[in-house]
């Protein structure tokens, strides 16, 4: 097995499915289903248009969402970009160019932010929302996280790189 964190935790899941992989406060994720939803995930970004190394900026709060979105990430070989939650607009579009993100995943607490700054983004091809506050609404041409990852078509395991990469934007924290 090549050293690529997506394929050990492939081998995690397939070894230990019903084992908890996440825990958020009574929120429970075994193994296979956090396989399953990033494999969901990933789907749905190659489906957006995200080639391989196209870059996935992860604007999240500390979450299971988090953990999903730089798993389905790294499953379709896409490159995540963990992004500082604190960072405001000038900060952040300055992120999202220097990355040449085309996606970018994002708590609806932060969302009137961070969608008018993605928008502004010309590579920008899918803008995903994951609602932090219960029954958020969902701006026009944003997809719904979980929509995503429970019903869209699961990406087919690949063979991957050591060479990936992983890009971090933490702001010294």
């Amino acid at each position: 097995m090549e050293f690529h964190h997506a394929t050990v935790f492939e081998a995690v899941a397939d070894t230990i499915p019903e084992a908890p992989a996440l825990a958020q406060g009574d929120r429970v994720v075994t193994w296979a289903d956090l396989d399953s939803r990033a494999a969901r995930l990933s789907g749905a970004l190659t489906a957006a248009g995200l080639d391989p190394r196209a870059r996935v900026a992860i604007d999240l709060y500390n979450s299971n969402e988090w953990m999903e979105s730089l798993y389905g990430s790294l499953k379709g070989r896409h490159v995540p970009v963990s992004i500082n939650y604190r960072y405001l607009d000038d900060e952040l579009r300055y992120l999202l160019e220097n990355s040449d993100a085309e996606a970018i995943i994002y708590h609806a607490s932060m969302g009137e932010r961070v969608v008018q700054v993605a928008r502004s983004m010309p590579l920008m091809k899918a803008v995903i929302q994951v609602d932090d506050v219960g029954g958020a609404p969902l701006p026009p041409g944003v997809l719904d996280y979980e929509e995503l990852v429970t019903r869209h078509d699961a990406a087919p395991r690949i063979g991957r790189s050591a060479d990936d990469i992983v890009m971090w934007y933490s702001g010294g924290t």
